[in-house]
């Protein structure tokens, strides 16, 4: 297989000399121009300057490329030593001083030393070594002729160097470097120009000379020189290389092309020349690029790629050029096909019979154009435009049935002795009696419009498939009660061919829309691998014994893997005689070898000997836009250590990518995912630009993937993406907006917490000068009011016990008892006021004087009871006045309605309650009286206060067993 580069894909290709290789891919192509770049489709013209050197710089390369141990490739000019640095794209020049004079020419780099870093050349008419780590060089042989080098191990442990004077002078020159020696040439005196040599190992050489090929083995005091003769006249060799894949030796012979000669058996094996497809018969320089490729530099044309091993597939073509239209696997276990002008049979359905011109019964009658084979249940019919043809078998005739209304379509063969026919009149029922074929039409599947069903394929011998308007598919079947629709499918296209899939009872339909499976009343898209065609167009499919489907498109061969939902493409750069496929049925032959149709004939291939092509391909970065902006980048991802950092600034990005190695046609593309940012990869051309408008702050990845021409994923590469966020986004700026957050609210506690301080200093002042007050007020009310009002109380009592005014007895009995009553008022609003008598023990204190001076008056026997868990517990004001007036509330009521004669009242604090119970043995009450009846005993101020206090007030009481007044109140916190 050989391919050619040119004008169309090289700078200058007409002269160009050195093919190399670099480690990660490229290919360096070198010639009178300069030096190109060459990634396997796209060429880059580089010109070789060192702007740190004074030396005017030649362009004319004269060396293959050395790589270093430091990714530097070593090259020499005529009249200079390069560097070239492909992360910086960068060169640096060097030249050789001798004897303070500058050599400025004749230079030659020829080996390269990657462990020690130790360069060879020739500088001048010397052989030089030069130390790519320190720069420094010293001369080790010389002088010498050579004009092309071959360095070679000498006993496994010494190099040795031959050099070939070409047309400066007959034989041969041998230099064995010695350290700290400059050593001079061995002279092989032969009498031939040596143009170029190879090792073959044990001390053997062949040689390229002006006259041919010769063999020169060599000791360390003699040598054995033989010459190689051909049959035919020889021409000179130019270069040699060998293919490790076959070892064997390939050389250039000018205006012979190329041959191959096998050094064990020393014999040429085989030969490429023009009629091969080379450029011409005089290549230059060759170029081992692997096993199996050789890269042939042509000075006049540019570069041919020639693949020495087999085509991919092994393909058998049959009837070439026929424009068969349809074949079939008859019963008679013969193959038929049918062409634009003949019909042909072989006798044979392993191919092994010969084809053979098939006539039918007319003599004067052509061949249906395109016609089509149909086959069931005993049943052979040649579809044609307008007229059907069947086989007799037991006449062994054809006999022809003229329908000359409507171009027939499509048929489906049942098992019964009728069959469908589509025409454009749409489905009938056809049957053959007296020679001719009668038609009924087919209710059930009569379109509403005449050209509304644009095919019929028979799946298996009871169902059929119909296209209907390129927008759906009608699967119809056959029984014993006729035919019938089965289901209908949406599915966009036109049909081109389908395939039963038997076993699961499913339906594979390719067409202009692509292929798809018809499962569980469902079309589901298959998507086969292709970057360049995302839709192929489906025209034959069949499935091999192994159960992988085999789909013939428009645009070469697909194998489908229904386990995995993997495909592989197969292209005529594979070995396909075309890559467009016809609509004629694809079979699977009794040798397991399938069977398909072409624009150029039928063709086969054994699916088990196709192995997808191992084509390595590397993805790489060629172009790097940032804002709209170039940005220099090299090939190999030589950034901070695979990673891009940029500032938020610089957030739209365009990458160039390509794939890097030699691929026919330029057939490769590349799936790409920017994962933290996509979510599902996509799949492009190579050679394209991948664009990101305003990616947002993140850490992304940029992964590639080269896919090669089978469309298998090969070489992957990967770049790291760092969008730095602005400032504001930063985890800094949240960490320092977090400290001035925490600072201000800091603040903002610490002068609240002032400012309560400030306003309970403030109210704990207040409440000094309200006690103050309250004390003040509490004593003048005791000193003044109290003592008048006792005054009062003695005087009404004095008079009231003289009897000297017994007309006033009443009134003074009316002064006297609300001067008493008056008096424990203020004695009670004294208490209230009083913060020195504020606590629960001062409160039971208070309430046993009332109540034995309230009840002793009304000669009433009272008890109280009292216990505290906390007897020093302050009350307020407000609740110590609650508490007595609900008590002494109960007690007036008691006195003026229970008609009792005891009450007891009880105090206890249990788990901070404070629960005081009033109990009377009077003549009690219902407890369902109104609510209106109830207010008449004060009942409801009673619970008011209760409330105000956050006390609860309960009642418990029935005629004749007195009355209980419960007061609930849970003792405050310290805080409330």
């Amino acid at each position: 297989m050989i391919n050619s580069l040119g004008e169309n894909d090289l700078p200058a290709p007409e002269s160009i000399a050195f093919v190399s290789k670099s480690t990660d891919g490229f290919y360096y192509l070198g010639n009178t121009t300069g030096l190109s770049v060459f990634d396997g489709k796209v060429a880059e013209q580089l010109t070789i300057r060192d702007h740190k050197s004074p030396y005017v710089h030649d362009q004319t390369v004269q060396s293959k490329m050395y790589e270093d141990g430091n990714e530097l490739l070593w090259f020499s000019t005529y009249t200079a030593l390069h560097a070239y640095d492909p992360s910086r794209k960068s060169f640096q020049t060097y030249r050789i001083v001798r004897d303070g004079n500058m050599v400025q020419q004749n230079y030659h780099v020829f080996h390269l030393d990657r462990r020690s870093g130790e360069l060879w050349l020739k500088a001048g008419n010397q052989i030089w070594s030069f130390d790519t780590q320190t720069m420094l060089y010293r001369r080790i042989a010389g002088p010498t002729l050579g004009n092309r080098f071959l360095v070679t191990s000498k006993d496994g442990k010494r190099n040795q160097i031959l050099a070939c004077p070409f047309s400066y002078g007959k034989g041969l020159e041998v230099f064995t470097p010695r350290p700290g020696a400059i050593v001079k040439p061995r002279l092989i005196n032969i009498d031939e120009n040596v143009i170029s040599a190879i090792d073959i190992g044990d001390s053997t050489f062949l040689l390229g000379l002006n006259t041919g090929l010769a063999e020169l083995k060599l000791s360390d005091t003699t040598f054995q020189f033989s010459r190689i003769t051909r049959s035919d006249k020889n021409h000179s060799v130019w270069d040699f290389c060998h293919t490790t894949g076959s070892g064997l030796i390939w050389m250039s012979f000018t205006g012979y092309g190329l041959h191959a000669y096998d050094p064990q058996q020393r014999v040429f094996v085989d030969s490429i020349n023009i009629g091969d497809g080379i450029s011409s018969n005089d290549p230059k320089e060759l170029y081992a690029d692997g096993p199996s490729r050789i890269l042939v530099s042509q000075y006049n044309t540019g570069i041919d790629i020639i693949e020495t091993t087999p085509a991919l597939i092994k393909t058998n073509s049959l009837l070439s050029g026929k424009g068969i239209s349809s074949v079939i696997v008859s019963e008679e276990k013969s193959l038929l096909a049918a062409g634009l002008l003949a019909l042909y049979k072989s006798r044979s359905a392993s191919l092994s019979g010969k084809w053979e011109p098939l006539k039918l019964p007319e003599s004067s009658s052509r061949p249906p154009y395109r016609g089509k084979f149909y086959e069931a249940k005993g049943q052979l019919f040649l579809q044609g435009l307008r007229k059907i043809w069947s086989y007799d078998r037991d006449k062994s005739r054809w006999r022809s049935y003229p329908k000359q209304e409507y171009p027939v379509r499509g048929m489906f063969l049942s098992p019964s002795t009728s069959f469908l026919m589509l025409s454009e009149r749409g489905v009938e029922i056809c049957k053959i009696q007296d020679e001719k074929i009668l038609t009924e039409p087919s209710l059930q599947f009569s379109p509403t419009g005449t050209n509304d069903f644009l095919g019929l394929f028979q799946l298996t011998d009871s169902t059929f498939l119909l296209p209907w308007r390129s927008s759906e598919v009608w699967i119809g079947a056959y029984n014993e009660q006729g035919y019938h629709l089965r289901q209908r499918i949406p599915l966009p296209g036109e049909i081109q061919a389908t395939l039963n899939n038997s076993k699961e009872g499913n339906v594979y339909v390719g067409g202009t829309s692509g292929l798809y499976l018809i499962q569980n009343e469902q079309a589901k898209k298959i998507h086969l691998t292709k970057a360049n065609d995302k839709n192929p167009i489906v025209e034959a499919l069949v499935k091999d014994r192994d159960g992988l489907l085999w789909i013939g498109t428009r645009n070469g061969l697909f194998s489908y893997n229904e386990a995995d939902s993997s495909s592989i493409w197969y292209s005529a750069a594979d070995g396909l005689p075309a890559n467009r496929f016809n609509d004629s049925p694809a079979l699977l032959l009794p040798s397991d070898s399938i069977l398909m149709g072409t624009r150029n004939g039928l063709f086969t291939f054994a699916p088990r000997q196709l192995v997808p092509d191992t084509l390595k391909l590397s993805p790489y970065i060629s172009g790097l836009r940032i804002n709209d902006l170039d940005v220099f980048q090299d090939s190999t991802f030589q950034f901070v250590n695979n990673r891009l950092p940029l500032p938020h600034r610089k957030n739209k990005l365009d990458f160039q990518v390509a794939n890097i190695g030699l691929h026919q046609g330029g057939i490769s593309s590349i799936e790409y995912q920017l994962i933290g940012f996509e979510e599902f990869p996509t799949t492009i051309d190579a050679h394209q630009t991948i664009r990101y408008p305003n990616l947002p702050p993140g850490n992304y990845t940029l992964q590639l993937t080269a896919i090669n021409r089978n469309g298998l994923p090969s070489g992957k590469k990967s770049l790291d993406i760092t969008i730095n966020p602005p400032f504001t986004q930063t985890l800094l700026f949240y960490a320092l907006c977090t400290c001035a957050l925490a600072l201000i609210a800091a603040s903002l506690y610490i002068l609240g917490l002032r400012r309560e301080r400030l306003k309970q200093q403030r109210l704990q002042e207040q409440r000094a000068r309200l006690a103050a007050e309250r004390d003040r007020i509490a004593g003048e009310v005791h000193d003044d009011l109290g003592g008048q009002i006792s005054s009062i109380l003695y005087l009404s009592e004095e008079m009231l016990l003289t009897g000297e005014t017994p007309e006033y007895e009443y009134e003074l009995n009316r002064i006297n008892e609300l001067s008493r009553n008056s008096l424990q008022n203020v004695r009670d609003i004294i208490f209230a006021l009083d913060n020195r008598r504020a606590t629960l023990s001062a409160l039971g204190d208070q309430l046993r004087g009332a109540g034995e001076t309230f009840f002793g008056d009304r000669k009433i026997s009272f008890r109280l009871t009292d216990e505290y868990q906390q007897p020093e517990f302050m009350l307020t004001s407000r609740q110590k006045r609650n508490i007595t007036l609900i008590v002494k509330e109960a007690w007036h009521n008691t006195a003026k309605y229970a008609q009792a004669t005891v009450v007891t009242l009880d105090i206890k604090e249990v788990n901070r309650q404070l629960v005081i119970s009033i109990i009377d043995n009077g003549v009690g009450f219902t407890t369902t009286i109104s609510q209106n009846s109830m207010s008449g005993y004060g009942l409801d101020n009673m619970k008011e206060k209760a409330a105000a206090i956050g006390g609860q007030l309960t009642i418990e009481s029935s005629p004749g067993q007195g009355t209980s007044i419960y007061l609930t109140w849970p003792l405050p916190t310290n805080d409330n």
